[in-house]
């Protein structure tokens, strides 16, 4: 008869390790997971405030001027539903958003009677309203955390032919980002009304995209908006609280 002890088995001290392993990694994963969710959720709260942040200072650019109300949070959607189609990832597409909210901050330096004037700029006006772009560009330009943010203020008004402002960039030189509000942004203005004139048809504005692409419009982008408003998810409406 053998009377070998339990313990005295090379194989149970290798069995009782690892079942400690075992235990050990599924601890460890229960607090990974535990703090994972913790910082899951404060991520979300954090976006949460961000965007609340951004879409207070849209509100803001686009109270200095009553006739472009909701323009901001509209050129946001529109930028983001064309970088859907364009296929950017779902964080990209949100940072589009972003930056199409904030497309026009540098109009917080524009007086509010050029912005509000009844009627159409005279040169001189019109040079002054086109500061906009550069003022946008200086107040985003450190703003790190986002990626594309000042490229998105300063160069929206760029054409793909170079005969837009402030630098005269041309075709893919333009940030890809400033081509898409670019397109955003103008579809919104023409089917949006001004103080001088009411709001554009979508098929007037869509004929425009069309006429235009190639000269102020990237070709490529062009064809995604068409899409966007044939399907029927372009134009939209915001709500204003």
């Amino acid at each position: 008869k053998l009377d070998v002890h339990l313990t005295e088995s090379p194989l149970f001290w290798l069995l009782l390790a690892g079942m400690g392993l075992t235990l050990t990694v599924f601890i460890a994963d229960k607090i990974n997971e535990a703090k994972y969710n913790k910082l899951k959720n404060k991520q979300e709260e954090i976006r949460g405030i961000l965007q609340e942040s951004f879409e207070t200072f849209a509100r803001i650019i686009d109270a200095k001027d009553p006739y472009t109300r909701g323009h901001s949070l509209r050129v946001a959607e529109y930028a983001k539903l064309i970088a859907g189609e364009m296929g950017y990832s779902e964080e990209d597409r949100e940072r589009v958003y972003w930056i199409g909210m904030l497309h026009d901050i540098g109009k917080i330096g524009v007086t509010d009677l050029i912005l509000q004037k009844p009627g159409r700029l005279d040169s001189s006006e019109y040079s002054l309203i086109q500061t906009h772009v550069d003022v946008g560009g200086r107040i985003l330009e450190d703003f790190e955390a986002l990626p594309g943010i000042a490229e998105g203020a300063k160069y929206h008004h760029e054409r793909w032919d170079g005969k837009g402002y402030s630098t005269h960039r041309m075709g893919r030189d333009i940030p890809e980002i400033a081509r898409i509000i670019c397109v955003a942004d103008s579809f919104d203005a023409m089917t949006s009304p001004r103080v001088y004139r009411k709001a554009l048809s979508v098929e007037y504005a869509r004929r425009e995209l069309v006429s235009c692409a190639g000269t102020q419009f990237d070709p490529d982008i062009v064809p995604v908006m068409l899409r966007l408003i044939d399907s029927g998810q372009v134009p939209i409406e915001i709500e204003e609280t």
